[in-house]
């Protein structure tokens, strides 16, 4: 008997759910092009990055994208300690489109001053904050550098702060951010590792 549908059925035309353990028609079921296992369509996804198909044990969600993909297709951003595609991560194992914004290399990057205050609520560490550039994800994730400027003894301070913003009605920090400096050269140096609540 085919549980999905509840029709008797031969036997030969049933598959059991990796992942459930119901049994149910083939037609009815969703194949692994990893493993060639089966699962109800529920348990199933098809990668954004592949287009290759993979039950829910065989995948994770790029924090990038906000879909799932293959284990296989993904990589931990060293920057955000995010998982995130790796064809979105750069030869250092950054997310990309991050690394850019923080090297200030990004001609697509939009100046978005109405994140200022976003910012600066959500976490301490934004306070000093004076410009905003940022980059949005299909997925609605927000790549984020900040500007802070500071005064001190010996004169204005810049540094810069990258993070991943969630959007929607309640706002969220992801994880870590990092808070460095640019190089002579305007490549971003990492100077401390920030956890957001």
């Amino acid at each position: 008997m085919c549980s999905l549908t509840g029709k008797s059925v031969l036997p030969s035309e049933l598959e059991k759910c990796a992942i459930t353990g119901k049994r149910g028609l083939r037609e009815l079921m969703a194949q692994s092009d990893v493993s060639g296992r089966y699962a109800i369509a529920a348990q199933a996804f098809r990668s954004p990055v592949s287009g290759l198909t993979g039950l829910a044990d065989e995948g994770a969600r790029c924090t990038w994208l906000q879909q799932l993909a293959l284990k296989s297709e993904l990589g931990r951003c060293t920057l955000t300690n995010r998982v995130v595609a790796k064809i979105h991560l750069n030869t250092d194992g950054q997310l990309a489109i991050l690394a850019d914004l923080l090297d200030g290399r990004v001609p697509v990057a939009t100046h978005s001053p109405e994140l200022i205050p976003i910012l600066r609520g959500l976490d301490k560490d934004f306070a000093d904050l004076t410009r905003v550039d940022a980059v949005r994800s299909p997925g609605g994730v927000v790549a984020v550098c900040g500007e802070l400027r500071t005064s001190g003894w010996f004169g204005e301070k810049v540094r810069y702060i990258g993070a991943l913003l969630k959007e929607g009605a309640r706002p969220k920090l992801l994880n870590n951010g990092v808070l460095g400096s640019r190089g002579r050269d305007s490549e971003f140096v990492v100077e401390d590792t920030l956890e957001f609540g």
